[in-house]
């Protein structure tokens, strides 16, 4: 997934335009790019300080190179007992991505 931008200026992949788990990403550069998750986030009410720390976010390798970023909209809740497959994305492990700067939640 690709949106449109100048040469050298920030792309960002939009939760509201990530179809969950069909969509990889195959051109994101950490530090340059940005996945604006706020969608999700305010769908699931969220209002804490730290997503992964809460259980509804997590970044899993993909086993070649990238990541898989899962969500879970209850977190820690037993309502929705496993996370949903967001998106992957391509040639950049999970510790590359940083929250509030590669990804957003608010």
């Amino acid at each position: 997934m690709t949106s449109a931008a100048s040469p050298g200026s920030r792309e960002t992949s939009s939760s509201s335009t990530i179809c969950p788990g069909t969509t990889r990403i195959t051109d994101f550069t950490a530090g340059m790019d940005m996945l604006d998750l706020r969608g999700l986030f305010t769908a699931a009410n969220y209002h804490g300080t730290n997503p992964i720390a809460d259980g509804y976010i997590s970044f899993a390798s993909d086993g070649a190179g990238g990541t898989k970023i899962l969500f879970d909209p209850d977190g820690p809740g037993t309502a929705n007992p496993w996370a949903f497959l967001v998106t992957t994305i391509d040639h950049v492990p999970p510790s590359g991505l940083h929250m509030q700067t590669d990804w957003f939640f608010h």
